[in-house]
């Protein structure tokens, strides 16, 4: 996989990796809280290897991605994935009238608009 960065909305670097690919969907694989990008690297193979490009980020206070002095919430990495999505997909990963971005970790669960 190929290493990058991207710079959030506010400042904050993110380690980003890639795999080019031709077909369609493009996916974006995010891992969960207290880990990183690696864990989907053999998911990342296989779709490549059925043609698909595949992004994967460490997301910010996580793995080699920048860790912010103020902290980071739920709010924040939300922004963070819209604006690579808006700005490194090359198509859709996903078409919906009202995207959200959920999640379920430990025992809280929460739902938020994207855009």
């Amino acid at each position: 996989m190929e290493a990058s960065s991207f710079r959030t909305v506010d400042g904050v670097e993110l380690a980003i990796w890639t795999l080019p690919g031709d077909a369609v969907p493009e996916f974006l694989l995010v891992h969960g809280l207290a880990s990183n990008a690696r864990l989907w690297d053999g998911v990342a193979r296989g779709l490549h290897a059925e043609g698909h490009g595949v992004v994967s980020l460490d997301l910010r206070g996580h793995g080699e991605s920048a860790k912010p002095s103020d902290g980071f919430d739920f709010e924040k990495m939300t922004a963070d994935l819209a604006g690579l999505i808006a700005t490194r997909m090359t198509a859709p990963v996903l078409r919906l009238d009202s995207p959200l971005a959920a999640t379920s970790s430990s025992s809280w669960q929460r739902a938020t608009r994207i855009w």
